[in-house]
């Protein structure tokens, strides 16, 4: 964990932050998924749809 400088973040940099976390969490889940050749359940044009991990972006 970061040490605490004192410098409290603005409203934009918190969000780019979980920005940031949430696409490395992306990456490395669809990364790990690949690997076993599995499939994910993502939420597409409205619907619940399975797809193959290495048929999505990353």
């Amino acid at each position: 964990m970061a040490k605490d400088s004192g410098k409290r973040l603005t409203h934009e940099e918190i969000k780019a932050k979980v920005l940031e976390g949430m696409m490395r969490a992306r990456k490395k889940l669809i990364e790990q998924k690949r690997k076993e050749d599995l499939y994910l359940v993502v939420w597409e044009n409205g619907k619940v749809v399975k797809v193959k991990a290495k048929d999505m972006e990353i």
